[in-house]
């Protein structure tokens, strides 16, 4: 890499003495080399791997074999060192002596056809560790007693007890392996992943730069990343975003110079002094990649990030610039065939549907994939959406229309505006078009008779800026109407009930009265309404469902389709309730005894006596003509006609059901006298909280001592 120094002006004054020049001491090295190795790299693995392989890259350069890989193995459990080898012209004893290990001493400088030059690189696994091995393969013309032979040296770098770097030759002899240098870097222990990491990371783009990827040896598992190039250039290339939320280093800007990727730092650049201009600055937001060979820009002193000088700005701008003015040359030749403005929008926001860099020219007007807003010029817009089950189209007022080649522009040309759009024709570009799901009718003041200036004024304004009439929109006039054939007892709006979900009621298609059973109830605003009760909650609904028996499936529609649904074989829940009522007023088996009759009897407090009189433990200690006797006998035997009827009759009252008035039957009056005399009778019982604590024994004596006494009053 060549190395443009600024010229250097000098004022020593008139009067120089003496000169001293400035140097490192022997014994000041091993600071210098500790600083280098423990300073100055924020990640080693990182720059380890990436100098290493950029070496052996420009080895292989040098002998003019850079299309050819290079090779690596990766370290594992069982060789936990890593190697990078090249085929270069290899490193001769005399070359690793006067160059190799010495300190910012290059062989590379006088030329950017190679990317070292710093004299650093070649010792970077020392910022790792403490040691590493090189091998180097040399062709020999005499060696020992061998004649034009290739000869093997192993060389140890390590730092020694005084902390200086040393090399040291272990092994030389005569090899029939092929020239070039390997270097050996040992991994220590859980580092195994992060070489093949940074290898994947610092080579993956290489294929898609024209130089061959490193062949890798060690992990059989091991696969290169796909990368999905959407748009390249000469000297950049964009990849296609792998997660659109994603703030990785994947979907940010990188640089790539000599095949290696620096992030591109946006907040390094001054964009006040190299501006980019408004439109092209959405693809900073990108994976773009701009591509620059050594020489062009210049990397910081530890490889890690470029130096951002005006000159690196400067090119860098540009090239941001030359990238993103050929992409929308790209994206213009895709749409310059579009029959319409709207067309080439549409256009456009397809073929950058995860780009948002979308710019083109079509016919000389510049388009972007933005939705379209029209809601300033005052004009009339009108949103359908594709009819349903219901037939019906569904209305909407977005302030703007994406563009969709599923929406169609429509302009209504009928010069009365006091009236909306036709509907019926509306039905008709469906039917015609059944790709089609959105309609947009537009109605323009500017084109109706006797309008204001101002309104003229503003046709001309939408002309001009949103050019209205290349957005290529056929005339509602063009189609003709639609004739709706739909019979008055068709159903076309039907719902079924589910009592799970935050929303019970749930649009049902294709539905048959005559096919499909169940119940059926008539709904507002999708709740169910009820004769006398009104509309119900869902709770409410439940309860009533839950009262009357019902478990089949229910169906609600509105009220104009209620006398269709009575011709048919559902069950309504209006009628079902009502002859479950008129059971109750007309059934004299069925009653509700209200408080004071089998209300009373299940009451917690009596609970104990009713227990002690059917396991027979206090019949035999009291009278047989006992009050208490006789009105627990009596309820007994009535209660399994009065379960039913309490139950029932209690959803009745929770929902609000009115009743009439019904008559007493004999039982029924019996059972309330019996329960008043007991009431009174035995006064103790209804002070009590709990019977269950006294034994019958007790409670016997306290009835017979009642009964007694009630006795000596009649008497």
């Amino acid at each position: 890499m060549k190395f443009d120094f600024a010229t250097i002006d000098v004022n020593k004054g008139n009067a120089v003495l003496k000169e001293a020049a400035f140097s490192v001491d022997v014994e000041d090295f091993p600071l210098l080399l500790e600083f280098i190795r423990k300073h100055i790299y924020k990640n080693p693995i990182r720059t380890i791997v990436q100098e290493i392989i950029a070496n052996a890259n420009d080895a292989m350069r040098e002998v003019g074999k850079a299309h050819n890989p290079i090779e690596i193995q990766l370290p594992t459990k069982l060789d936990p060192t890593c190697y990078i080898k090249d085929f270069g012209p290899s490193i001769t004893p005399e070359r690793m002596h006067s160059v190799y290990v010495k300190y910012c001493k290059s062989t590379k400088r006088g030329t950017n056809d190679f990317n070292g030059g710093f004299g650093i690189g070649a010792k970077t696994p020392w910022a790792y560790g403490d040691s590493f091995g090189i091998m180097t393969v040399t062709e020999q013309a005499h060696f020992e007693d061998r004649e034009n032979c290739h000869v093997l040296r192993s060389y140890v770098a390590y730092i020694d007890e005084s902390r200086c770097g040393r090399l040291a030759m272990v092994e030389e002899k005569v090899t029939d392996e092929p020239q070039g240098t390997t270097i050996a870097i040992p991994c220590n222990k859980g580092d195994e992943s992060q070489f093949e990491q940074w290898l994947v990371h610092l080579t993956r783009f290489w294929e898609i730069l024209g130089r061959p990827r490193p062949t890798v040896h060690g992990d059989r598992s091991f696969s290169w990343p796909e990368i999905d190039v959407k748009w390249q250039g000469e000297n950049w290339f964009v990849t296609k975003k792998i997660d659109s939320y994603s703030r990785s280093e994947e979907n940010q800007p990188l640089i790539l110079l000599d095949g290696v990727p620096y992030p591109l730092s946006i907040s390094d650049i001054d964009f006040n002094r190299f501006p980019l201009p408004q439109k092209y600055q959405d693809i900073l937001s990108h994976p773009i990649r701009l591509v620059f060979e050594t020489g062009e820009l210049m990397p910081a002193l530890n490889r890690e990030n470029i130096d951002y000088s005006e000159s690196a700005q400067k090119v860098i701008v540009e090239r941001l610039i030359e990238a993103a003015t050929k992409i929308e040359e790209m994206i213009s030749q895709q749409v310059a065939d579009a029959p319409n403005l709207w067309e080439a929008k549409i256009l456009v926001n397809e073929i950058c549907s995860d780009f948002m860099f979308r710019y083109a020219i079509w016919k000389e007007i510049e388009v972007n994939a933005d939705a379209l807003n029209l809601m300033g010029y005052n004009i009339g817009q009108y949103t359908y959406g594709r009819p349903r089950f219901s037939g019906r189209l569904s209305t909407s007022k977005p302030r703007s229309i994406t563009c969709s080649n599923k929406t169609m522009l429509i302009l209504d040309d009928n010069p009365d505006i006091t009236v909306r759009p036709s509907r019926t024709r509306i039905h008709t570009i469906f039917n015609e078009n059944p790709k089609i799901q959105t309609v947009v009718v537009f109605r323009v003041p500017g084109l109706a008779p006797d309008v204001s200036d101002e309104a003229k004024k503003r046709r001309v304004l939408l002309e001009e800026k949103e050019h209205f009439s290349m957005l290529g929109m056929r005339k509602i006039s063009e189609f003709a109407k639609y004739k709706i054939h739909r019979e008055k007892s068709q159903i076309v709006r039907v719902y079924k009930y589910s009592p799970y979900g935050k929303y019970p009621w749930q649009g049902f298609d294709n539905f048959d009265p005559y096919k499909n059973d169940g119940y059926w109830v008539v709904l507002n605003n999708r709740k169910p309404v009820v004769e006398d009760l009104g509309t119900l909650n869902d709770d409410l609904f439940s309860d009533l469902l839950q009262g009357l028996g019902i478990t089949g499936t229910i169906w609600g529609v509105p009220q104009r389709f209620a006398n269709a649904l009575k011709k048919s074989g559902l069950v309504s829940i209006d009628e079902l309730r009502k002859q479950e009522i008129d059971k109750l007023k007309n059934d004299l088996d069925l009653r509700f005894c209200g408080e004071s009759g089998f209300a009373n009897l299940m009451s917690r407090r009596w609970s104990a006596i009713d227990q002690y009189i059917r396991q027979g433990k206090i019949e035999s200690l009291i009278s047989s003509d006992s009050t208490l006797l006789k009105y627990f006998k009596f309820s007994q035997e009535l209660e399994p006609k009065s379960a039913r009827s309490h139950q029932l009759a209690v959803k009745v009252n929770e929902l609000c059901m009115q009743v009439s008035e019904i008559g007493k039957n004999t039982e029924i009056v019996t059972l309330e006298r019996l329960s008043n005399e007991f009431v009174q009778q035995y006064p103790l019982f209804k002070a009590m909280d709990r019977l269950s604590t006294v034994s019958p024994e007790h409670l016997a004596a306290y009835i017979n001592m009642c009964d007694s006494g009630n006795q000596q009053k009649k008497g």
